[in-house]
């Protein structure tokens, strides 16, 4: 669409694009030469005022100031998992409980994001999906030891472009991370159709953060495929805060077990160094 464009000089216009993915124009020369504004999808979250006055309007609740900020985190701001929050707490019994449970396995988030995001995807880039929903963050390397491919690092870059819900983590594009509901989802649907297939992930990703020095995320994964005995082995190499989580009430009690029975000491402790280059295999 083009319109005139107010304060423009004479004899210019301006052109309004509205898209999910980028157009297939020269974004960067355009943006260098002071030519393009842009309204990203942080651009259009909504702040916790926004999200609060939100759920007001539409479910005449005067919810707790907690239960607005939790529902914040949990859609990062996203205007239709607001949407489809606010639709199922009218006449909720316990909204404050609908709250603190909301997910991405929810049944209105997960038609959504299964018929507008889902289902329009290649095979290939929805088994990738599957797969890495099991990492909490992302980087090509490591998608590669758990998915096989050789190509995540160009994949991953392509589902950002995608506005994909994936969300970077870093300036330079090395480490990225799934949205919250996407990746309650995902996970949600590979624990459904492939459940042989979850420990196996699991495993490839702890071994990978074993061979980095990432000993707390190895340890979380060893856990999560079961292995025990392989994550008792390493309880030198725990940071404090890995600990303290595993015997939090939270944690299941496999993982309380293993925790207290290898538990570090607090005092002096230091959790190990992340390799700076652990992601820069691959541009």
């Amino acid at each position: 669409m083009t319109s005139p464009a107010g304060g423009a000089a004479p004899g210019r216009d301006v052109l309004v694009l509205s898209s999910r993915v980028d157009p297939p124009l020269p974004l960067a020369r355009l943006r260098a030469r002071g030519q393009l504004a842009e309204l990203r999808a942080a651009d259009l979250r909504f702040t916790l005022a926004e999200t609060a006055a939100f759920l007001r309007e539409v479910t005449a609740l005067d919810l707790p100031t907690a239960s607005v900020a939790s529902l914040q985190d949990r859609t990062e701001g996203w205007a239709a998992g607001v949407q489809l929050a606010a639709l199922s707490l009218r006449g909720h019994a316990d909204p404050a409980g609908f709250i603190a449970t909301f997910a991405g396995s929810h049944r209105y988030v997960l038609d959504y994001l299964t018929e507008e995001v889902l289902a329009g995807q290649p095979e290939q880039v929805l088994r990738f999906l599957l797969e890495t929903s099991v990492l909490d963050r992302l980087c090509g390397p490591l998608c590669d030891a758990v998915t096989g491919r050789t190509d995540s690092q160009a994949l991953l870059k392509e589902l950002e472009r995608a506005n994909l819900f994936v969300v970077p983590l870093d300036e330079v594009r090395q480490w990225w991370r799934y949205h919250h509901l996407f990746a309650d989802l995902l996970r949600a649907r590979l624990a459904h159709e492939q459940p042989t297939r979850v420990p196996e992930l699991h495993r490839a990703a702890a071994a990978w953060h074993e061979e980095r020095g990432f000993a707390d995320d190895a340890v979380r994964h060893a856990m999560a495929a079961g292995e025990t005995g392989w994550a008792a082995r390493r309880p030198a190499r725990v940071s404090w805060p890995c600990w303290s989580a595993m015997t939090s009430a939270r944690s299941s009690a496999p993982k309380v077990a293993w925790a207290r029975r290898c538990a570090p000491t607090s005092e002096g402790w230091r959790p190990p160094a992340r390799p700076a280059s652990s992601c820069r295999s691959q541009a």
